[in-house]
């Protein structure tokens, strides 16, 4: 099952794992089971086959199809949107760095993205569209930036990505506490909220925009896969091999910030999904190939069962995604310490 099979149509040729498509398959249709019971979960609670009734508009109840596609539906899409990008681009860091924790919330990309959002709250207002552009435009200025100042010899190493965007985030991290405490109370509690994450409110104007820009910037990375692998190797076996390695990485490097800061205008600063996704879906594939899909997978799958444990606490605490995930994300990280020492 691990090996690879060949899919031939006419002139082209297409290489693949059985093993890597029955990881997606299977995770897929767990994603689906989980957007299934979430939107039946609520204060109206909905069977799974109202759920799905009312999804084919052929229910006879008109409040589910109101609800399930009012006010569910755009939330569950945002929630595997949100979870796809994050994964995948969690996988491209990673993959880049040669670095288990080369994730985009810890090498401080998810971080500029939030400060562009804090600043576009404090100074002008908390409109949800701009907020979206402010995240997207400081996500894609820190990753310049960090790109930028790793540079060294017009080569930019793996670790040495990493340690320049872990010291750019501690330094913007630090510039969102000042903006926080110098600003009104007000402002800074509507701050605050955003950066606990949320998919809470979510309409189709957040799910579509996330939805699109998933469609639009999948196929990139997908194009760049083989290429990725090999960089994986090390940049002077590359080299050998063809591969315009700065090329790749950079477009690499902003193809997985596009994913981030549209995951972050879509949610805000999701912490753990990155992480973890890739690592897992490696786990389960038993593939060298770069976790580019399962990732994916993996991390609307984690976002999900993450969303349904934040509406079930048996507190009946409605918790904030971010939250959720974050305590989720230091548990997983204290065992991946504990278990693998080169880390």
């Amino acid at each position: 099952m691990s090996g690879l099979a060949t899919l031939r149509l006419g002139p082209f040729s297409l290489r693949w794992r059985p093993r890597t498509a029955l990881v997606c398959a299977v995770l897929a249709g767990a994603a689906l089971a989980l957007a299934v019971v979430l939107l039946g979960t609520g204060t109206l609670a909905f069977a799974p086959a109202e759920v799905v009734a009312a999804l084919f508009c052929r229910g006879e109840n008109p409040m589910a199809e109101r609800v399930v596609w009012g006010l569910r539906l755009p939330r569950v899409v945002t929630a595997a949107c949100v979870g796809a990008a994050l994964g995948m681009a969690g996988a491209i860091f990673q993959s880049i760095s040669r670095n288990a924790l080369g994730s985009p919330d810890i090498i401080g990309f998810t971080t500029g993205a939030a400060t562009g959002a804090i600043v576009q709250i404090i100074l002008f207002g908390a409109d949800p569209f701009a907020v979206a552009l402010a995240a997207v435009l400081s996500g894609m200025a820190t990753a310049a930036l960090v790109f930028l100042l790793a540079l060294k010899g017009r080569v930019t190493g793996g670790y040495r990505l990493v340690l320049v965007g872990i010291g750019v985030g501690a330094t913007l991290s630090g510039v969102n506490t000042i903006l926080l405490v110098a600003s009104d109370l007000d402002r800074s509690i509507s701050a605050q909220i955003w950066l606990a994450g949320s998919l809470t409110a979510r309409s189709w104007s957040h799910a579509a925009p996330a939805a699109l820009g998933l469609v639009l910037i999948v196929p990139v990375a997908l194009l760049h896969a083989r290429r990725l692998a090999l960089l994986e190797m090390g940049d002077d076996a590359a080299s050998q091999l063809g591969v315009p390695v700065e090329r790749t990485r950079l477009a690499m490097v902003l193809t997985a910030v596009g994913l981030t800061a549209m995951a972050t205008a879509a949610a805000g600063p999701i912490a753990f999904i990155a992480l973890a996704g890739p690592q897992l879906a490696r786990r389960l594939c038993g593939s060298p190939d770069v976790p580019l899909l399962p990732g994916a997978a993996m991390g609307a799958v984690l976002l999900l069962a993450a969303d349904l444990v934040s509406q079930r606490v048996p507190t009946g605490l409605n918790l904030p995604i971010g939250l959720t995930t974050g305590l989720l994300g230091g548990i997983y990280l204290l065992w991946r310490l504990a278990r693998d020492e080169r880390v």
